[in-house]
């Protein structure tokens, strides 16, 4: 609150047919002005659909100065700023889906995350930065 930002983002997505299935891939770009700070980010992501599977991936990185409580050299006027770090994720997962209406699908699936930390702020992370997710969703078609 209190603080102007000025935001910029470009991105591009490329999808083709495939035999069963579809590929598509995106690549994005955000930068943040803060205070005449810049702060960037980038993300590739792809994702591979064929028949009722669906195999996919994202790649990330990150300039964020709010990862953790600042020390007194780094605090701001409010005192909710710390210092910049650049952070990267990258995560792979797959997805079956199932028909179970005419246009609706139920798909089940799992994610594991690779989460890329300064050693300075791996404590905050814990020993093992990285993570597992398993998901359900409905889809309209």
């Amino acid at each position: 609150p209190g603080v102007d930002q000025k935001r910029w983002s470009a991105s591009g997505t490329y999808t083709t047919k495939m035999t069963d299935g579809w590929w598509s891939t995106s690549l994005a770009w955000g930068r943040k002005t803060v205070e005449g700070e810049r702060y960037d980010a980038f993300a590739l992501e792809s994702s591979l659909n064929w028949e009722d599977w669906t195999l996919f991936g994202r790649g990330e990185m990150t300039e964020n100065y709010e990862l953790i409580a600042p020390d007194h050299e780094h605090e701001d006027e409010e005192g909710h700023h710390g210092p910049t770090h650049k952070v990267g994720k990258v995560s792979v997962g797959l997805v079956r889906d199932f028909r179970i209406a005419p246009n609706l699908k139920l798909g089940v699936g799992g994610l594991y995350a690779f989460n890329f930390v300064p050693e300075e702020i791996e404590p905050v992370y814990g020993g093992d930065p990285n993570g597992a997710m398993a998901f359900v969703r409905l889809k309209l078609e």
